[in-house]
């Protein structure tokens, strides 16, 4: 990564502070506007992407605990922030110690970083309790032996196809059931060659510089049974390092399965391109169809998407990454007693399938699978489990929020071809191993 003129840098970070808080207060106060002031009444603020399924449960909640507890949602809705910028607005939010916020939700892989900003969670959730959550689930929710987080829902990378597009091809049936299996990449190198593949987008991944790209990264490397770790160190300069990084790059540039607008796409963008430009094949998350049905409909696709697992590289089966999102409680909220009512209101089993239906979330409830009725009207979940069983996590680390500005930061420039393959993944393992401070 460049070295940084420190003066500049400064002044760019106290920008983007203001910048940030600024945004956050905006948000709050249209959220904190939208209900009205009871005195009588504790208020608690939860701060998430708010899409339907939790705006259905928060009014749930609110119904059931009338003239007691009161939900308030801050959302910070994936459509204006990506991931990495929600990251950012809550831990300068946090770092001011100001009780506007009393449940967050995280990305799994950001415990380390806000569990200073949280309460430990283990006299609110005794053992019984939590043998009712996956128990995958519930690795990244401990933060040096304790409790710090619950699960509140779980995702897993996969390729999205458009069943229509593949009936368009010869043998049809035969790539559907290969999609189903699991795909090599060079068949999805192949399909370049018939016509039905002409003028069409065939493969979309966000190259946006941000966690989404992190993650399509490390599926291609453990996709190979490559590791990142090198005795005390992280290595990304290594031959499944090289091969991965080559393919997205000639994804782009070489096979034109991908227009270089990616580099600019988080998956919200690449889900918008795909649906306005007929992608034959794109990654995504679980909850795609449900958040954007009305999109889908517009074009007239809600019947034609299917999911299968990532393609491979013919070793070993395609991983998707394990993702999903962690319920934490703030140290400094007043009302800690209510936001506990409310973590549990919301992995109640009937408010699991509640975000299921309504949005595609993937339950963290043992119950919910028990349930053989529920399970027989969405064969969908038991296809989502079995991907979740079969993938990866990202490696875990402390600096875990550093190591990802950086990686994605060179994976982006090596996609936009302003930096070689190789000298890429050099610059990002020295600068990652250096200690380096980076400026977001």
């Amino acid at each position: 990564m460049a070295k940084f003129n420190i003066r500049s840098s400064l002044w760019w970070l106290i920008l983007l502070i203001g910048a940030s808080l600024v945004t956050l207060w905006l948000v709050f106060v249209v959220s904190s506007n939208a209900y009205e002031e009871n005195e009588d009444v504790t208020t608690i603020y939860f701060a998430d992407n708010i899409s339907e399924a939790h705006q259905t449960l928060i009014d749930a909640f609110n119904e059931a605990y009338k003239g007691r507890i009161q939900v308030v949602p801050i959302s910070l809705p994936f459509t204006k922030f990506s991931t990495n910028e929600r990251k950012v607005l809550l831990a300068r939010s946090f770092r001011s110690k100001g009780d506007e916020i009393d449940v967050f939700a995280i990305d799994l892989i950001w415990g380390s970083r806000f569990a200073r900003w949280a309460d430990p969670l283990e006299r609110y959730f005794p053992k019984p309790y939590l043998e009712q959550i996956l128990s995958y689930s519930l690795q990244s929710c401990y933060i040096d032996g304790k409790l710090m987080a619950i699960p509140f829902y779980v995702d897993v990378g996969l390729m999205y196809y458009r069943k229509d597009l593949v009936a368009r091809f010869p043998a049809a049936l035969h790539l559907e059931e290969r999609l189903h299996e699991g795909i090599t990449w060079q068949e999805v190198l192949d399909l370049q060659r018939y016509p039905a593949a002409a003028d069409k987008p065939l493969f979309l991944f966000a190259a946006k510089d941000f966690e989404g790209l992190i993650c399509f990264f490390v599926e291609m490397v453990y996709g190979q049974g490559g590791s990142f770790y090198s005795q005390d160190s992280l290595n990304f300069d290594t031959p499944a390092g090289r091969r991965s990084l080559q393919l997205m790059v000639d994804l782009v540039n070489k096979y034109h399965y991908a227009p270089l607008d990616i580099t600019e796409y988080d998956e919200v963008g690449v889900y918008f391109h795909a649906i306005q430009n007929d992608a034959l094949l794109f990654r995504g998350w679980p909850a795609y169809t449900r958040h954007h049905r009305d999109s889908l409909v517009a074009y007239g696709q809600e019947n034609d998407i299917g999911m299968a697992p990532l393609p491979n590289f013919g070793e070993t089966p395609g991983q998707g990454i394990i993702g999903g999102w962690n319920l934490m409680l703030s140290k400094y909220s007043r009302h800690k007693a209510e936001a506990i009512t409310f973590i549990r209101f919301l992995l109640r089993p009937e408010n699991q399938r509640r975000m299921f239906e309504l949005g595609g979330y993937i339950p963290v409830s043992q119950t919910v699978y028990q349930d053989s009725n529920f399970m027989g009207k969405h064969p969908d979940l038991s296809y989502l489990r079995e991907l979740v069983a079969q993938g990866a996590h990202r490696p875990y680390s402390e600096d875990y929020t550093r190591v990802s500005d950086i990686l994605s930061y060179y994976l982006h420039l090596a996609i936009r071809k302003d930096l070689g393959v190789r000298e890429a993944l050099q610059k990002a393992t020295r600068d990652i191993n250096s200690g380096q401070v980076v400026f977001r």
